[in-house]
């Protein structure tokens, strides 16, 4: 949930970053679903001056606090993967309840609890999350289906492999490989083996800044298309966009999503390779346009 990138405030706007996948997938996505986008300047969830006017926004934030919440709770969790000083010292400025002015930083209010006296009663959803194991929609557990025909062998930036357009088909499947030497890694790090996390990257992920864009991930699916489930062991996670008035540059970023537990729940932990399909899930006049510049997958 946690996974991402380090954002340096001197990077250009449309430079290639990695948002966690919290903040890619669920968070943005309810600000996109939310709301008319027809109202006249497109007052809806998603722009920054109209979506603090609707109740919903404050219900989908306490949630997404939760979220965070039951993630930084779940047993093991590795403290370092969000110790970066930069990090940490970055900060915002709100108005307190007195209509003045101050100045918050990440570090003053990452632990919940602690710092600002806030648990959340347990309820049969947080359950849900720790112990959910979707069950493989495919039919054959612990190989790759074939499903495509010609698959391309995995798409690298490195390698000046053509950018793949997404929009024009609604889908694009591409064999990717799985790293190697998780041990040494681990050793390097200081943690188990079974602290690793594997993490897709969908790298360079380009979206015209005024589309309403949501993609959705899945490994060992190759067929995988708009109607199918979500909930199966095969989804990996989401990335949506919000369309934000007045900026008409493309969004580039990287995409990051663990896939550990993916890998585990399907019963592949000996493949050297997975077939990663992503499908787009909302389709406007620009979608033709959206593009995944390659894949890869690394530990973290």
């Amino acid at each position: 949930m946690g996974l991402s990138c380090p954002y340096f405030v001197k990077r250009s706007l449309n430079t290639s970053t990695a948002q966690g996948s919290l903040e890619g997938g669920p968070h943005t996505a309810i600000h996109v679903f939310v709301g008319n986008p027809a109202n006249t300047y497109r007052e809806d969830l998603g722009n920054f001056y109209s979506a603090g006017r609707d109740p919903i926004f404050y219900c989908h934030h306490a949630n997404v606090d939760r979220c965070w919440y039951i993630w930084d709770t779940l047993p093991d969790r590795r403290k370092e993967l969000y110790s970066d000083t930069d990090f940490l010292q970055s900060s915002s400025v709100f108005y307190n309840e007195n209509k003045q002015l101050v100045q918050v930083s990440v570090k003053d209010c990452i632990d919940t609890k602690a710092q600002l006296g806030i648990t959340y009663e347990p309820s049969p959803g947080s359950e849900l999350y720790r112990s959910l194991v979707p069950a493989p929609l495919g039919k054959i557990k612990g190989k790759v289906p074939k499903g495509k025909d010609k698959l391309p062998k995995g798409l690298s930036k490195a390698k000046g492999q053509a950018v793949q357009k997404v929009g024009a088909s609604e889908t694009l499947s591409a064999v990717v490989k799985r790293p190697t030497g998780k041990a040494a890694f681990a050793q390097a790090k200081g943690i188990t083996e079974s602290q690793v996390e594997e993490v897709l990257v969908l790298e360079d992920v380009t979206v015209p800044s005024g589309t309403n864009t949501y993609l959705a991930v899945f490994i060992n699916l190759p067929n995988a298309n708009k109607s199918t489930t979500l909930d199966c062991a095969e989804y990996v996670g989401s990335y949506a966009n919000l369309p934000h008035m007045g900026m008409s540059m493309d969004r580039v970023t990287d995409v990051r999503l663990s896939i550990k537990t993916n890998i585990t729940n399907l019963g592949i932990e000996d493949q050297d390779s997975v077939t990663v399909t992503v499908v787009v899930k909302v389709l406007d006049e620009k979608a033709s346009k959206v593009s995944v510049g390659g894949f890869k997958i690394e530990y973290a």
